[in-house]
């Protein structure tokens, strides 16, 4: 297959979340990094994990980063495949922004089945 793959630590409050859910927050999280406000702090824990070298030359915090990253980038493809309108339904409920006089949600629920399907291709399981 040749890709990558992320793959979660499977704690109980992570197998609860819906990996939809969990990848959608991440790409909220990937397309806003450039807000001051949104990186006053890291996140406590990171929805994938990666093994480092056996010389340490990686700390936790950088290989949870670069994991995020990486989710973050492939979270934003498969939402760029995505139709417009379903793409401005997942602006609005994510990113906050307004479509005013417009009902997003069935929109919302189909560009979710969408991305359900393309996780997998992606490497995010």
């Amino acid at each position: 297959m040749g890709g990558r793959t992320f793959g979660i630590v499977l704690t109980r409050e992570v197998c609860e979340i819906d990996p939809v859910e969990r990848y959608l927050d991440q790409w909220r999280r990937h397309m806003r990094a450039w807000k001051a406000e949104d990186h006053l702090g890291y996140p406590s824990r990171s929805p994938a994990f990666r093994s480092g070298g056996s010389r340490g030359e990686d700390t936790f915090e950088d290989m949870c980063a670069e994991v995020d990253n990486m989710a973050g980038y492939a979270m934003e493809a498969i939402v760029d495949d995505l139709e417009p309108m379903e793409r401005a339904a997942l602006s609005s409920f994510y990113l906050g922004t307004q479509f005013p006089g417009r009902d997003l949600h069935p929109l919302l629920d189909r560009a979710k089945q969408k991305i359900r399907r393309k996780l997998p291709s992606r490497g995010l399981v």
